[in-house]
């Protein structure tokens, strides 16, 4: 088993109950199952482990977008709940389950070839062979144009608050957008800073967000912004998680460089208070995006 993410692991089969204990005992909460030789589904029930068995050969023909479909609905809706963990594997985690395990990153939002080389250099075994490739490629074609148009949250409006290069962090009455003063903090931001009015994060805050820009928004501005991603962030035990979003008419990718950025940040922002804890998590799609700004949206 090879952690690709940290909460999504490939590799190869389990075949017996010593093997799913340690599966189960490593956190994994959901599975999804791409060979034929064995179903994992009776050694999995007594540990309440969720299956998806989806026996596919590995016979180096396209797949069909059905296969991954599947998959991707399986495993986006275990990753909502942030405690959950999802292990994808075949025989021996060198095509079948890396093949799932790259369309659902896609459908996450990674760029192609960003998630090729972190699950290369992850699991060094790994050989993704091009029919295979083109196979997933022709389902996200699919999946993109299948969803729905008014899942675009176009014209998101985001107050900055804290800009980027600056190590101020800047506080405002949430309702009144008044400020409320600023302190210093350890590191400076790497992008614009904010939060989304008229939303409710789990903290009692506005739900925050990262605008993935380079251009000089100041503390202040109110901005429109398509979101595009969402990072999971964990602050002392609580959930904190960030939406990361892009201005209109910028082509903008949450690429590794971006996600070492941002993780870099988040771990170090408050070394200066003692027995603070800071914790980014995984990094997930447009879709997911949406569904947290609209879930915590203020009715």
């Amino acid at each position: 088993m090879t952690w690709v993410t940290d909460r999504i692991a490939v590799g190869g089969g389990i075949w017996n109950d010593q093997n799913m204990e340690e599966v189960a005992n490593v956190g994994v909460t959901h599975i999804i199952d791409m060979q034929i030789e064995f179903d994992d589904r009776p050694i999995a029930e007594p540990y309440g482990l969720q299956v998806l068995y989806s026996p596919t050969d590995d016979d180096f023909q396209p797949k069909p977008p059905e296969l991954f479909q599947r998959g991707v609905e399986f495993a986006l809706e275990a990753l909502d709940d942030p405690k959950s963990k999802l292990y994808i594997h075949c025989a021996a985690g060198v095509h079948r389950a890396p093949m799932m395990t790259l369309a659902i990153m896609r459908a996450m939002g990674w760029p192609l070839k960003d998630a090729i080389e972190l699950i290369q250099r992850r699991r060094y075994v790994v050989d993704f062979a091009d029919v295979y490739v083109q196979s997933v490629e022709e389902f996200i074609k699919l999946y993109e144009a299948s969803r729905p148009p008014g899942r675009r949250l176009a014209g998101l409006k985001v107050f900055i608050q804290n800009e980027a290069g600056s190590n101020v962090k800047h506080y405002h009455d949430e309702k009144t957008l008044q400020p409320r003063g600023s302190k210093q903090v350890s590191r400076a931001y790497p992008f614009p800073y904010g939060f989304v009015p008229n939303t409710t994060a789990p903290d009692g805050d506005n739900v925050d967000c990262f605008v993935i820009t380079r251009r000089p928004l100041r503390t202040g501005e109110m901005v429109e912004c398509e979101p595009l991603a969402l990072m999971e962030q964990v602050e002392d035990g609580e959930e904190d998680h960030k939406i990361l979003a892009a201005m209109p008419g910028e082509d903008v990718q949450i690429d590794e460089r971006t996600r070492e950025l941002l993780t870099e940040f988040v771990s170090h922002v408050f070394d200066h208070i003692p027995g603070k804890t800071m914790r980014v998590g995984a990094f997930h799609g447009r879709e997911a995006a949406l569904r947290y700004v609209e879930g915590k949206a203020d009715r």
